[in-house]
């Protein structure tokens, strides 16, 4: 989800979707986690995105408990990069002009040429990789 309002909300409204299916005809229904994406990079960062990751971390629902176990990574800093941190916050997917581009063009992000397909396919392999470890 992005860090925006409309991500914040599109969040919740996944989240009621998926306690309405629970009751229904998918009961063992899980959140595997809420993947932050099309997060700017660092330099392009702005409060309102850092208001609104904080707003992830700060949300509790009923039925699903508090959302900062659900969000997948650590918070952003809260102001720019933190030099002391041993690495970058990680399992959030940054904005890459190429996620439009496949999209446009047709073709998975896989199959596009360039540096930041690889690194947008790579950082959604960290999100799998993580998962399937927390399942292992």
């Amino acid at each position: 989800m992005p860090l925006t309002v409309d991500g914040v909300d599109g969040a919740a409204q996944a989240l009621r979707t998926i306690k309405q299916m629970r009751q229904g005809y998918t009961p063992n229904l899980a959140v595997a986690g809420i993947v932050r994406s099309n997060v700017p990079r660092d330099r392009d960062l702005r409060a309102i995105n850092r208001e609104m990751d904080g707003q992830l971390f700060e949300r509790t629902d009923q039925s699903l408990g508090p959302w900062a176990d659900l969000v997948l990574g650590d918070p952003l800093p809260a102001t720019g990069v933190d030099p002391d941190a041993d690495e970058p916050v990680r399992y959030l997917v940054r904005h890459y002009a190429i996620r439009e581009e496949a999209r446009y063009a047709c073709v998975p992000i896989t199959a596009a040429p360039g540096r930041e397909a690889r690194m947008l396919a790579a950082a959604y392999g960290d999100i799998l990789d993580l998962l399937i470890k927390q399942r292992g």
